[in-house]
């Protein structure tokens, strides 16, 4: 069974500017993507360290650093 419905069809304009404004979206998405894979590797990496005390953080003021993130 098929259905019919009636739909708009926008206008080239409006197509044009709906394409620009969704592939700005698309590359802060790419964008946001590596750097999450970017800053998981890091973690991969220092984490371990962190853990076995190969890197020693005792001398951070780490509520300085909460402050500053935040």
């Amino acid at each position: 069974m098929a259905y019919s419905l009636p739909f708009l069809v926008p206008s080239s304009d409006v197509m044009e500017a709906f394409a620009k404004l969704s592939d700005e979206f698309g590359t802060a998405a790419e964008r946001s993507r590596n750097e999450c894979n970017v800053l998981a590797g890091i973690r991969d990496l220092l984490l371990p360290q962190l853990v076995t005390g190969q890197i020693d953080v005792s001398h951070l003021d780490l509520d300085a650093v909460l402050e500053t993130a935040g």
